[in-house]
């Protein structure tokens, strides 16, 4: 007897595609605009061809058998000494919000863990927002472990100041240390 999430994936066929033409890359507008909201559709397709080329960029995308946009992965090979040698470093991965815990983003990791299996990488690295508690909470379910902080400067010289989920900003180190006490209590 089949279970009840063994029939729903049943009914509702997903398919893991790497988007390489513009209709594909296109449909991925609308959930990638939901974790990177100033992206802008007249550019997008350029924009993911010139990174694809310039960076050997993956998108790779969740689609339902209607070819709606449930989930998308964006990601690289790199080479770091942090990790000792070749790795994937995942740039951007969101599901649709209302589409989120439904096994998309584990599918969407599947596809990532084989990819860097076969390619022999020493490691899966990606950075996640501080405002991003439940994005987390999947990583490390998905057997990521915290290993660094992520530090930017602006090309005007500006340091990052950005708003957690609680409102906060995180300016300097005793900021940082409310937050990170703030975020690990949301695991």
């Amino acid at each position: 007897m089949k279970s009840f999430k063994e029939e729903k994936e049943q009914r509702h066929e997903i398919s893991i595609v790497e988007c390489r033409d513009k209709q594909s890359i296109e449909a991925t507008f609308g959930v990638m605009k939901q974790l990177r909201g100033d992206i802008n559709i007249d550019n997008y397709y350029e924009t993911i061809v010139g990174i694809s080329k310039k960076n050997q960029f993956k998108l790779v995308a969740a689609f339902n058998e209607k070819r709606e946009c449930l989930g998308v992965v964006g990601y690289n090979y790199d080479y770091r000494l942090s990790v000792g040698g070749k790795m994937i470093y995942i740039a951007d991965m969101v599901v649709d919000k209302d589409q989120r815990s439904k096994g998309i983003g584990e599918k969407l990791m599947e596809h990532v863990k084989q990819e860097a299996g076969s390619e022999k990488c020493k490691a899966i690295v990606l950075d996640s927002g501080v405002q991003r508690p439940k994005a987390h909470k999947f990583y490390l379910n998905q057997d990521f472990g915290i290993t660094s902080f992520n530090f930017k400067i602006n090309d005007d010289g500006s340091g990052v100041n950005f708003r957690s989920s609680s409102s906060r900003s995180v300016r300097n180190s005793q900021d940082l240390e409310h937050n990170q006490s703030g975020l690990m209590s949301k695991l």
